[in-house]
C-alpha cells in the first residue's frame, strides 16, 4: 500500500492550521461591552471610539461583542425585563472574561447582578454614584471609573454669567443617572448661590407642569436627565430629548445646564459635561490590565477628571451672554462648539 505524500502534506497542513485558528480563538480573552444607550447617540459614539482605539491596538487581541440597551429611546414593546433577559442570554452564550458596563443604567440593571462572581470581571465607566452608595463597588471582581460632575468649573462659569448670587433648581427624569447626578449637585457647596429644589419626574406632562410653575423662580436649572420621560402617565413612549429641551427652553427664562453630550444639539446654550472619552478610555485600560494578569482588587476605583465645554455660539449671542475666550477655544479644541 503506497501513500500519496503530495496529498497527505497539504491535508495535514490544513488540519494543523484549522487547529491553530481554533486554539487561538479559544485562548483570546472575550469582552462584552454593554452600553446604556442606543448606538447612534453622541455619548455612545464617543465611548465606543475611545474603547475601540485602545483595545483594537493592543497586543491582547480580545474578541469583543457589544450590546446597546437603548434606554434613551421609545420602548416599542421592549420592557426592561426583556432587555435584561436578552443581555443575560448573551452573557451566558458568549461567556466573557470581562464585562464592561458603560453608564449608570448598565451598571444598575446588568453589571450589579454579576458582582461577586468568579467567572467574570466587571469594569464600569460613566457611573455617577459614589463608592459608598452601593455594596456592588466592594465586590472582589469589580473596578472602574466614576463620573464626577465638573461642579467647581460650573460654579466658576456662573461667576462669569452674573456678579450676583444665583438661584438654582434641579429637575430630572426618574432614571438612575438623574438621581445620582442630583445627589452630587445637592451635596456640593454652592457658596452664596441658593439651591431651591430638586425633583425627579417620570412623564413629560408632569415635567411641563413643574417648569411652568417655576418659570421665573430660578436663574439656573440643572437638568440631570431628560431622555427617559414618558409621554404621559398613560403612555410608555419616550419623548425625544430634543423635544424636551426645546420646549423647556421656550417656557422658562432660566439658563439650562445638563451633563449630556447631546444637550447643545437638542437646543441648549452652554454646558460643562464629563468626558465620555476619558471614562471609556480608562475602562479599556483597566480591561487590558486584567487581561495581563491583574485582579480587580489590585486596581482601585478611579474618579474622572476631564470635562468638555459644549456651547452654541449663536444662542449665547441671542441671550447676550459674554464669556471669556477660553470657553469658546475649549469648545473648538474638543469639537463641541455648535453654530
Amino acid at each position: 500500500m503506497s501513500i500519496n505524500l503530495a496529498k497527505v502534506f497539504p491535508a495535514t497542513f490544513i488540519i494543523l492550521m484549522i487547529g491553530f485558528i481554533i486554539s487561538d480563538i479559544i485562548s483570546r480573552p472575550r469582552i462584552l461591552i454593554i452600553y446604556s444607550y442606543k448606538s447612534d447617540s453622541a455619548l455612545v459614539r464617543e465611548e465606543e471610539g475611545a474603547i475601540a482605539s485602545i483595545l483594537n491596538n493592543s497586543d491582547a487581541r480580545p474578541i469583543i461583542r457589544r450590546h446597546f440597551m437603548g434606554m434613551d429611546k421609545s420602548w416599542s414593546g421592549r420592557s426592561l425585563n426583556i432587555i435584561k433577559h436578552d443581555i443575560d442570554r448573551a452573557i451566558a452564550d458568549f461567556r466573557p472574561r470581562i464585562l464592561i458596563s458603560m453608564d449608570d443604567e448598565a451598571r444598575a440593571y446588568i453589571a450589579r447582578e454579576y458582582g461577586g462572581r468568579n467567572d467574570v470581571n466587571i469594569i464600569f465607566g460613566g457611573v455617577d454614584e459614589t463608592i459608598d452608595s452601593q455594596p456592588f463597588f466592594e465586590q472582589k471582581n469589580v473596578t472602574g471609573i466614576l463620573e464626577k460632575l465638573p461642579l467647581l468649573a460650573t460654579q466658576e462659569l456662573l461667576k462669569y454669567l452674573s456678579n450676583k448670587p444665583l438661584t438654582l433648581m434641579i429637575i430630572g427624569d426618574a432614571s438612575v443617572s438623574a438621581q445620582a447626578e442630583a445627589k452630587q449637585i445637592i451635596r456640593y457647596d454652592w457658596g452664596e448661590n441658593k439651591l431651591l429644589s430638586s425633583i425627579q419626574i417620570k412623564d413629560f406632562q408632569s415635567w411641563q407642569e413643574k417648569i411652568l410653575e417655576n418659570s421665573d423662580a430660578s436663574d439656573i436649572i440643572f437638568i440631570t436627565g431628560y431622555r427617559q420621560l414618558r409621554r404621559s402617565i398613560y403612555s410608555d413612549d419616550i419623548v425625544p430629548g430634543q423635544e424636551v429641551i426645546e420646549w423647556t427652553s421656550a417656557h422658562t427664562k432660566s439658563l439650562l445646564f445638563a451633563n449630556d453630550n447631546d444637550f447643545i444639539e437638542d437646543g441648549g446654550i452652554i454646558t460643562l459635561a464629563c468626558s465620555p472619552r476619558e471614562q471609556a478610555r480608562e475602562a479599556a485600560l483597566l480591561a487590558l490590565k486584567i487581561i495581563a494578569g491583574k485582579n480587580p482588587t489590585e486596581l482601585p476605583i478611579k474618579s474622572g477628571q476631564e470635562f468638555f465645554v459644549h456651547l452654541s455660539k449663536s444662542r449665547l449671542k441671542n441671550r447676550d451672554l459674554l464669556l471669556p475666550q477660553i470657553y469658546e477655544s475649549s469648545a473648538q479644541a474638543s469639537a463641541t462648539m455648535h453654530p
